[in-house]
Formats: structure tokens, sequence, C-alpha cells
């Protein structure tokens, strides 16, 4: 539930706090990255707690200007903060000349070959996202759209949590406003890391401003 998902606020960013979540347990949190140093950097030797899953490459994100981006259309890469346990992830990305979905999607309970629970804008029209899709490692989880409107060209933040177990319960933000409280009762995700899905054949829409776990 939101109220569990909210128990590791307060945390300066950058800083490591205990917080409870999804029934009592202890998480590692309070974790951030505004990504910055010398263009072209890796992502992992920016900050090697940032990990790839399965099958990924976490070379294929690079620093650039203060972003984190693809290095190149195409090269997939969903990344995990190591450190971390978190059950919620919120990136801040770049406003878009390209009028298609933003792909450097927040994700949760991330780990081995899964991308775990992700949400991302899309949809677009005269120039604005219409929609908040979930997707579910990687799919779309046809739970978890909701309508909206948020200019292209404006930078937005976009947060996901997850709480529960049997049930997996997500919630999601738009530029800080709850936008959805979606549930999982099949084959929910079980426990894992919160990272980023960049996944684009134009690279300007993965970028990302910065990431927090709050």
């Amino acid at each position: 539930m939101v109220g569990a998902a909210r128990g590791i606020l307060g945390n300066q960013d950058g800083f490591l706090n205990m917080g409870v979540i999804g029934g009592g347990v202890p998480v590692a949190a309070g974790y951030s990255d505004t990504f910055t140093g010398t263009n072209g950097t890796h992502l992992y030797d920016h900050d090697n707690n940032w990990t790839a899953i399965t099958g990924h490459d976490v070379d294929n994100v690079v620093i650039n200007d203060g972003n984190a981006e693809q290095v190149a259309a195409w090269s997939e890469a969903a990344v995990f903060y190591n450190a971390s346990s978190s059950e919620i992830s919120e990136v801040v990305f770049i406003g878009n000349a390209v009028n298609t979905s933003h792909r450097g999607r927040p994700c949760v309970r991330m780990g081995g070959t899964h991308v775990g629970y992700s949400a991302y804008l899309v949809d677009v029209l005269d120039d604005h996202y219409t929609s908040l899709y979930i997707n579910k490692d990687g799919e779309y989880f046809s739970n978890g759209s909701t309508t909206g409107d948020w200019p292209v060209a404006s930078n937005h933040t976009v947060r996901i949590a997850t709480s529960g177990t049997t049930t997996v319960t997500i919630d999601t933000w738009v530029d800080g406003v709850l936008l959805t409280q979606r549930s999982d009762p099949l084959s929910p995700l079980g426990a894992g890391k919160p990272g980023i899905h960049f996944s684009s054949g134009v690279v300007s829409q993965t970028r990302v401003t910065s990431w927090k776990d709050y």
C-alpha cells in the first residue's frame, strides 16, 4: 500500500537510511544519482553499484552532460543499484523533441533476468504524452495504464513503488501526483532492486538527469 511504500521517506539524497516496507522488513534506501561526471564515462565506472540484469550490459549506458543515456540506438540496458533494497524508484527525464514514448523507465524488483515493474509516459498527441504505462518484466501490464496530459518538451518526474508478496500493490506518480494504484495477484515479482530500464532506438528518448530510491 502507499503508506507502507512511503515508510522509507525522509532521508537526504545520497545517504543510507533504513526503513520498513512490505510488512516490517527493513530495507536499505536513501540512495541517489545525479549522473555528474566526465562525458562518455560508462555507468559502472561512474558508480560500481550500477549492475545490469542477466543478458544486459551496464556499459551500454554512459554519462553525458549530467545525464545517463544509452551509448547508441537500441543499446538496451536494464540496470539496478546494487546497494539498495528499496521498493521505490524515481527518475527525472529530459524533455524530448521526438514525439514518442520516453524510455528511461524507473524500475523496482529488478534482479537476475527480471527487469521488474517499470513506469513510463507514452501515447503522444499534439506534443503531449497522454498515458502512463506500467510494464512487468519489460512487457505491458494490462492492469496498469492511466491517462493524463504532460508536455513532451518538458522534464518530468516519474516514480514507481511496490509493496506486498502474494499480491503486489503498484503505485505510480508523475510530477509528484499519485496517478495509479494497481495490483498484481498473478505470479507477482518477488523482492529485488530499484533501477532504470533504458530501451529505445533514439538516444534522446532515454536521457535521465537524476535517479533516487528515497
